[in-house]
């Protein structure tokens, strides 16, 4: 299968001459070892004085919280070791991917093979985290720009089990409101209690650049969109069609946002109101080539993602967050297969503290013909969430996804892909569509 154009290689019989990295690369180590002690935010909301009383009759400030609250210590034990492990492996990233050797494209598909599908993590109420997005181990060659826009559109209803029996217990759909909601106690003694219902929806635009030494970087500029939305009919229809139950959709209003979370100190976080569009937190890439064959790749990927978006409606973390990823390509006659496990450190935010990470990614692609190809693709992924003591919130997140790409030409390819959810309902989308279309410029 055809993909990334790669830098030329070296005439027959004639050795690779490969120079060392940029003096850059280590100034770009030290920058990011000085982020990653000014992860830790100054105290946030938290520690203020609510600038107005809560008012059942009015409008519900972001933050409901005791006034006397201060933030406990995390439950989740701290891994000082994270962002230190980060730094090193990404460190040793950059050494190896400058001896790395020049390989040359296979034979495949007309058009240049973009990788497994880049669809991240969709939960509403996570998406201010950061979470790698899937890439192939394949390194841009020097002065190669690859563009990518991906529209994702993903409906989320996910809740605690006592919220799902509350709304299953009603006669007729109507809006929870926070009185009904502090009124349902956990489904366990010390827990916490959530409910999320709304539709997102994401653009998102990267930029690539390889600029030799088997150096890639690059640029992600998402911008969400939150909102009751327009497709709970269609599921609920679907859920009825295939005999699944509605985990309590029949007692709350359609195409409705809100969310609601409670930890098992008491502190709530209650979002009655959609905010609508806006841009979310950007996030600065390097990925750099380690190893390669004339099927095998292999490379390294690090993240920093700053904090641009609101955090107060949901569309950052108010942190800087950093993330590597080991990324391996294998290729074969007519498909490629591709793996990944990666390993982020989340700085601290409003309602969490600093924790460390893993996720996993494997994608399996299949070329149909000369310019289609067909993608199944699975993630795994942690919970950030450890820290509220919500049992379905907590636990690892299992998407499968399963699109179609087709190239329009050599250098441009469309996709389209639906997601869904397997195992673990409570801490992962309901289902989401996705379009996307890379180009890539020499």
């Amino acid at each position: 299968m055809s993909r990334q154009n790669i830098a030329p290689t070296a005439p027959a019989g004639r050795p690779h001459e490969h120079t060392s990295i940029p003096a850059a690369s280590g100034r770009l180590c030290a920058l990011l070892r000085r982020l990653s002690v000014r992860c830790r935010r100054l105290p946030g909301p938290y520690n203020r004085t609510p600038a107005v009383p809560i008012d059942p009759d009015g409008e519900v400030p972001f933050w409901v919280r005791p006034p006397d609250f201060r933030r406990q210590p995390s439950h989740r034990p701290r891994r000082p070791w994270g962002r230190s492990a980060i730094l090193v492996l990404l460190a040793l990233g950059l050494a190896a991917g400058a001896g790395a050797e020049e390989w040359e494209p296979l034979e495949g598909l007309s058009f240049l093979d973009t990788g497994p599908l880049r669809i991240r993590d969709q939960l509403l109420i996570g998406m201010g985290f950061l979470s790698v997005e899937p890439e192939s181990a394949d390194v841009l060659g020097q002065g190669q720009w690859q563009i990518d826009l991906v529209q994702s559109v993903t409906n989320t209803w996910v809740q605690s089990s006592n919220v799902e029996k509350f709304l299953d217990a009603r006669d007729e759909r109507a809006p929870l409101t926070l009185d009904e909601l502090r009124s349902i106690e956990p489904d366990r003694p010390g827990e916490g209690l959530y409910h999320a219902d709304g539709e997102l929806y994401r653009t998102s635009l990267v930029v690539r650049r390889g600029i030799g030494h088997g150096l890639q970087l690059s640029l992600t500029v998402p911008a969400l969109g939150l909102r009751g939305g327009a497709g709970d009919s269609v599921i609920e229809g679907f859920h009825d069609t295939f005999g699944f139950g509605q985990q309590g959709r029949d007692g709350a209003l359609r195409n409705d946002y809100r969310v609601y979370v409670r930890d098992a100190r008491g502190n709530e976080l209650y979002r009655p109101d959609a905010p609508g569009f806006g841009l979310s937190d950007i996030s600065l890439g390097i990925k750099a080539r380690l190893r390669t064959s004339s099927a095998w790749h292999l490379a390294v990927a690090g993240t920093v993602k700053l904090p641009t978006g609101d955090e107060d409606d949901l569309a950052g973390s108010g942190s800087i967050d950093l993330g590597l990823q080991v990324l391996s390509t294998r290729y074969f006659d007519r498909s490629c297969l591709h793996a990944a496990v990666a390993v982020s450190h989340l700085g601290e935010s409003q309602l969490l503290g600093d924790q460390t990470l893993f996720s996993a990614m494997l994608a399996y692609e299949r070329a149909i013909g000369t310019k289609t190809s067909i993608v199944a693709q699975t993630t795994v992924s942690q919970s950030p969430f450890g820290d509220l003591k919500i049992g379905e919130l907590d636990q690892i997140a299992y998407l499968v996804d399963l699109g179609v790409k087709r190239g329009l030409s050599e250098r441009t390819v469309i996709f389209a892909a639906i997601s869904e959810n397997v195992v673990n309902l409570g801490s992962s989308i309901d289902v989401g569509l996705h379009f996307g279309i890379t180009r890539t410029l020499r």
